[in-house]
């Protein structure tokens, strides 16, 4: 196991740190391309932490929720980083 931290919060994965899939880009480094699926890290106004999935759209960031729909966060989250999305399962 490799532990990755983020803004505070400790994430475990089997990924290993050369693994260039396993490095979450800071947002004001460099965005993902419109319509480009990706997990990134979120915090809310209340300063709760989240991993999503989702992608960005005309500037604002959007997440997948039940049913496959798309709904764009709330102004008041913060998106700080952002990364790939793993392979598939085989």
């Amino acid at each position: 196991m490799v532990k990755i931290v983020v803004d505070g919060l400790e994430i475990e994965t089997e990924r290993p740190t050369s693994d260039p899939i396993s490095q979450w880009i800071n947002v004001d480094d460099q965005l993902p391309p419109d319509k480009h699926e990706v997990m990134y890290f979120a915090i809310n106004e209340m300063g709760n932490k989240e991993i999503m999935t989702g992608h960005r759209e005309n500037g604002a960031w959007t997440h997948c929720c039940l049913w496959y729909s798309t709904q764009t966060l709330n102004p008041l989250v913060k998106v700080t980083h952002w990364m790939e999305l793993p392979n598939y399962p085989k």
